[in-house]
């Protein structure tokens, strides 16, 4: 842990999480924490972790406590980056959890990694509860939210080579991490792979917590993986809404109209204010059987990739050189500050 001061100027990548377990596997990703604050970013409301992933010092900050969707998202990240300015020219993530979507094509399991990467007629992220009804009574998303800044963009496409080259860093990111924060294993440690059950798409889940009282018969057949504990990243759209998925006849209608291989509810509210990458792990398949047991593991997934990108992403202007925005003033800033 550094003592040594900085100011808000030395930010330039900004990180936010939804939930208290993504902010936990996000900031046990960090090479060094901070232990400075300023007396701007106590008012605005948001609270800060702040350290280094390789060169990179790093904001991240999480959604209030019980709060959820994409207003919520565009109210913590403005704030974020009127408290931390150059973030504005650095990169911002939002790093956590989704509800992923099998098809043969794209092969999703739980425990994988979904990257927003424009596709087809999007940007990256999708607003599905936004649009309008055509004449025929389907109702149509519309518009076009902003995509990623393009140097993100040309980092996702070196990562992608490297990793084809090289492999995955993902595994080594998460074994330093529990070597680190051993304690964390118990909670945040990988499910065994027979817990990964994606049931057919008209079987409705039948009761309680779990699945212990579905039909197994059920479940979809689907190929043995060659390695099935190792996460593999899939690039694509994202679909954001405020709801939950959890219904697979819609699931499957809406991805395949839209073109999305994954439901979350947050970034949405950050895409044209932020143009944030968008990093989630896949905790379930966005239907009915929806739970809680893969949600840390695949916190960790999403962070372990935020973390791997960080570490191959050049910014233009690096913590420590000039400034390029004056000091930001924040009149009425309170916990309610809208």
């Amino acid at each position: 842990m550094s003592s040594h001061r900085r100011d808000v100027y030395s930010y330039w990548v900004g990180i936010i999480c939804a939930l208290p377990e993504e902010l936990t596997a996000m900031t046990a990703m960090l090479d060094e924490t901070y232990t400075e604050t300023d007396d701007i970013v106590q008012q605005d409301g948001n609270a800060y972790t702040l350290g280094a992933i390789g060169k990179h010092n790093v904001v991240i900050t999480c959604l209030a406590s019980g709060t959820y969707g994409t207003v919520e998202a565009a109210r913590t990240v403005d704030k974020m980056m009127s408290s931390f300015p150059n973030t504005e020219y650095g990169v911002v993530l939002m790093v956590g959890i989704c509800g992923g979507v099998w098809s043969e094509a794209v092969d999703v399991r739980l425990g994988d990694v979904v990257v927003s990467q424009p596709t087809g007629r999007h940007g990256g992220v999708v607003q599905y509860d936004f649009g309008k009804i055509d004449k025929d009574g389907q109702f149509l998303p519309t518009g076009a939210l902003s995509k990623p800044p393009r140097q993100v963009l040309t980092t996702l496409s070196k990562l992608r080579a490297d990793t084809a080259l090289h492999g995955s860093g993902l595994p080594r990111h998460v074994s330093k991490m529990f070597s680190e924060h051993s304690h964390l294993l118990t909670e945040f440690g990988r499910p065994g792979t027979e817990e990964d059950r994606l049931f057919q798409w008209h079987y409705r889940h039948q009761s309680g917590s779990t699945c212990a009282k579905c039909d197994l018969s059920l479940v979809q057949k689907r190929p043995i993986r060659p390695d099935p504990d190792a996460v593999q990243v899939w690039y694509g759209n994202i679909a954001s809404a405020n709801k939950v998925m959890k219904h697979a006849a819609d699931r499957d209608r809406i991805a395949q109209r839209e073109g999305v291989i994954a439901f979350e509810m947050e970034a949405a509210g950050l895409m044209d204010t932020a143009c944030a990458l968008v990093i989630r792990g896949v905790c379930d398949y966005a239907d009915s059987h929806k739970n809680d047991r893969w949600h840390n593991f695949a916190a960790v997934a999403a962070a372990a990739y935020a973390k791997e990108l960080l570490l191959a992403y050049r910014s233009r202007k690096m913590p420590g050189e000039k400034r390029i925005r004056e000091p930001v003033v924040i009149q009425d800033a309170g916990a309610g500050a809208g």
